[in-house]
This record gives structure tokens, C-alpha cells and sequence, in this order.
């Protein structure tokens, strides 16, 4: 019987040691599964911090090639200035004889003639501006007092609505037909403005109505490729006016054409007349 229960007292003691290493055992266990988890959820953190950021670098590249909603708004507003710009122009022409508006006779300043235009067809003189350009682009307390003088000074007026948008006053369609223009423009006297200009390689014409006629080629004026005005530009955004753009590959330019639609054109695809060339030809650069 002593030797029954001394057995019985070892296996209870074996029981309890083998509790005990089980015990031990299990809270080694808890201890790497703890760690275990402890490390994935690091390493999760990790993975999904490096995606977020990835993505938000991402986002801003791709935000970066994409208009901005005041860059679209801006555009828009001045399409619609332009627009009426280019009625006004057809209004002018109706009682001129076919022809637009002349060139204004101020020295390296490429804009319409405002006193030809203004207040008979033109009484708003806020589309001769693009809408939302910063102040020291478009000083908008002087361009307003400029016009409530008695007799406005019409040189600076002409001069800050130059630096929005250009007006070549002769029908270009290419950079040769711009650089032999702006060549000719030096020694122009003041009667020449209403002519049209003979070079070495051909005439320049003086925008008008049915310009087209001359200077596109037969074969561009047939039906199967359109509209032929649709090709020659009216008028165009000063290219250094466009308001805070973000580099210039990215600035977009409205071109108003002779049959009335606004096209916009990226500076980086050097369709005429937005392009770096033309913008050293035309476009008034900030003072």
C-alpha cells in the first residue's frame, strides 16, 4: 500500500511537471506568436505607408499634366472674349470694304488699331484683356482710368492690351510668312498698314474677308479639306501672358481663326502660331 501511494505521489508530481512544461511551453509560444505578429503588422505598416506614398507621388505627377480648373476657366473666359473679338473684326469688315481692322502704327506693339474699333464696335474694352491674368500683368486700376480720361491715352492702352493677345493684322500661316512681316514692319509707312505687303517669296495679305482665296494653296481649298479660314489665324494669346504657368511646355495658347472658332493649342506641340519662334516675333513681353 506505502508502495502504491509513493507511486501515485510520483505521478502526481511527474502530472505536475509535465503541466508545468506545458504551461511553459505554451507562454513561449504566446511570446513568438506575439513577436510574430508584432513584425507582420510592422511589415504591413511598412508596405502600405511605401504604397500611399507612392500613389500620392503619383497623383502629383499626373496632376501636374493636367489643367489646373482655373487654367480651364481662364481659357474658356478668354475663348469667349476672343470670340467676340473676332465678330467685331466682321462687323468692321462689312462697312470696310472686306477688310479687318488695321494694325496699330505704335513701334513693336503687334494689336489691332483700338481707335478703329473703339467705341463704335468695340464698348466693352474688358475683352481686349485675358480674363484672371494676375494685376502686374494687367494693371487693372490704370487700364480702368486710362479709359475715363477725357482723351485716353490710347499708345498705353494699346500697349497693355498687347501683352494679352497678338493681332499680326496680315494673313500668316506659317513662321517663313511671320519673320518676313515682322521684317517688313521696321520700314512700313503709314499707308502701307491698309496694303497688302509684297516680299521676295510671294504677297502678304491683309486679313480680310475671303482671304483665303489667296493664300491657300487650290488643293487646300477644296471641300475634302474644309474650311480653309479654319486655317488662318486672327489672333492669338501673348504667349508670355498666360497667367502663372508651370513651365512653359505646359502652357496652353486660344488662337482665334478667320471662320470665328477659338482653337487652344500646348506650346510643347509647336502648332502655328503657338510657338516659341512666333512668341519672339509678336508677343510683348512683360515690362
Amino acid at each position: 500500500m506505502k508502495l502504491l501511494g509513493l507511486r501515485r505521489k510520483d505521478a502526481g508530481k511527474d502530472t505536475d511537471a509535465a503541466a508545468r512544461c506545458a504551461r511553459i511551453k505554451s507562454k513561449d509560444e504566446s511570446d513568438m506568436s506575439w513577436q510574430v505578429c508584432f513584425l507582420r503588422g510592422l511589415l504591413r505598416g511598412v508596405v502600405i505607408t511605401g504604397i500611399s506614398l507612392g500613389l500620392l507621388v503619383g497623383l502629383g505627377w499626373l496632376s501636374s499634366l493636367l489643367p489646373r480648373p482655373q487654367d480651364a476657366q481662364r481659357r474658356m473666359s478668354s475663348a469667349s472674349n476672343m470670340k467676340q473679338m473676332g465678330v467685331i473684326f466682321k462687323m468692321y469688315a462689312m462697312e470696310h470694304d472686306e477688310m479687318f481692322p488695321p494694325l496699330t502704327r505704335y513701334d513693336n506693339t503687334w494689336y489691332v488699331d483700338l481707335q478703329a474699333i473703339h467705341p463704335e464696335y468695340d464698348s466693352d474694352p474688358y475683352i481686349l484683356l485675358i480674363p484672371g491674368a494676375d494685376d502686374e500683368l494687367m494693371p487693372s486700376d490704370e487700364y480702368r482710368a486710362l479709359f475715363k480720361q477725357e482723351t485716353p491715352d490710347w499708345e498705353r492702352i494699346t500697349r497693355i492690351a498687347a501683352r494679352h493677345y497678338v493681332y499680326p493684322g496680315w494673313a500668316v500661316t506659317d513662321e517663313a510668312q511671320a519673320k518676313a512681316l515682322a521684317a517688313l514692319r521696321e520700314d512700313l509707312a503709314p499707308e502701307d498698314y491698309g496694303k497688302d505687303l509684297e516680299t521676295e517669296n510671294g504677297i502678304i495679305y491683309r486679313l480680310r474677308e475671303g482671304v483665303e482665296k489667296h493664300v491657300m494653296p487650290e488643293a487646300e481649298t477644296s471641300a475634302a479639306s474644309g474650311d480653309p479660314r479654319a486655317k488662318i489665324p486672327v489672333m492669338f494669346e501673348n504667349i508670355y501672358m498666360v497667367p502663372k504657368a508651370r513651365r512653359r511646355e505646359k502652357t496652353r495658347i486660344n488662337v482665334l481663326y478667320l471662320d470665328g472658332h477659338v482653337e487652344h493649342h500646348l506650346l510643347s506641340d509647336n502648332i502655328f502660331p503657338a510657338t516659341e519662334t512666333m512668341a519672339e516675333l509678336f508677343c510683348a513681353r512683360p515690362e
